[in-house]
């Protein structure tokens, strides 16, 4: 996906906002961030977003407005149904954001942004597991660390999560071009500070 969308909304004479920024600002509401999650799988119309998602379909027409305004998803095609107008969408970026923006949001935005990036781990896995594909491979992954952390080891492993998302970035973009069939994958890197057993 391209890290630079093809349908934003610019500032004249202001500079544009670095991506995380538009992002931490799109993903100022929970319904956005599972908006974007969809999307960065498959292209659908807000219609489309409602058999997904459950949520109505104005609610989710004003959400996919403003993620196309923060540039965070582009307009994929338009047709005419029934005197309406019947938009698909796109993301056209991950959802990454760093942590001087994640602080900026506002604590029941993080929790509301956690519990649909859970909600989506949990669901992917789950539709993974019914559909059989979970275990097809010998070599897949499955990681589950508990260590006792100090400031400096959950500054380093959050480094190294940083790195793996962007490396794995690199490859799908080099699969992309590879020529070989393609088939869905799907990566969680969690880190998260763990209550007390």
């Amino acid at each position: 996906m391209a890290d630079v969308p093809t349908s934003r909304a610019v500032n004249k004479g202001a500079a544009e906002p670095k991506l995380d920024e538009r992002l931490a600002r799109a993903m100022a509401h929970p319904t956005r961030a599972k908006v974007l999650s969809v999307l960065s799988e498959r292209t659908a119309s807000p219609k489309e977003l409602e058999g997904v998602l459950g949520i109505s379909l104005s609610n989710l027409a004003y959400h996919c407005r403003e993620l196309l305004k923060f540039g965070c998803i582009e307009v994929v095609d338009r047709e005419q149904i029934r005197g309406a107008m019947k938009t698909r969408y796109r993301a056209t970026t991950r959802m990454l954001l760093d942590e001087e923006n994640w602080e900026r949001l506002s604590k029941e935005t993080r929790s509301g942004i956690s519990v649909a990036a859970i909600e989506e781990v949990i669901e992917r896995a789950t539709r993974a597991v019914e559909a059989d594909t979970f275990d097809a491979r010998a070599d897949r992954s499955i990681i589950t660390l508990k260590l006792d952390a100090d400031e400096e080891t959950w500054k380093s492993v959050n480094g190294v999560i940083r790195e793996a998302y962007e490396r794995i970035g690199e490859l799908e973009a080099k699969a992309a071009n590879s020529g070989q069939e393609k088939f869905r994958m799907t990566v969680s890197l969690l880190a998260y500070e763990s209550p007390r057993d």
